[in-house]
């Protein structure tokens, strides 16, 4: 889990909480509950903006907008040249790995 959550009783922010388990007398982490909150919330948003997309934008003004978001992230020398290379090989499953 990548995301901090808020400050909360269960992990005080560090998005883990500890568990003890008396059964096995061991005390393990978890991901807390509002680190898994808060990202079921932004996967619901993700797919309610992707419905609108699906709904009201066409394919090229789509793609051509993952494209420039991805030119403006990576412009040092070596990711230009790997992303030259992924177009030139019709790469599109890498590609969209470069929007991360």
């Amino acid at each position: 889990m990548t995301d901090k959550c808020c400050e909360c009783s269960h992990c005080d922010g560090s998005g883990f909480m500890e568990v003890i388990d008396n059964t096995h007398d061991v005390v393990y982490k978890e991901p807390c509950y509002c680190v898994l909150q808060h990202e079921r919330e932004k996967e619901e948003m993700a797919k309610k903006i992707a419905a609108v997309f699906v709904e009201k934008t066409n394919i090229e003004k789509l793609a051509l907008t993952v494209a420039c978001i991805i030119a403006e992230k990576h412009t040092d020398e070596y990711s230009v040249y790997q992303l030259e290379t992924l177009c030139e090989q019709k790469n599109d499953a890498w590609l969209l790995n470069w929007i991360n």
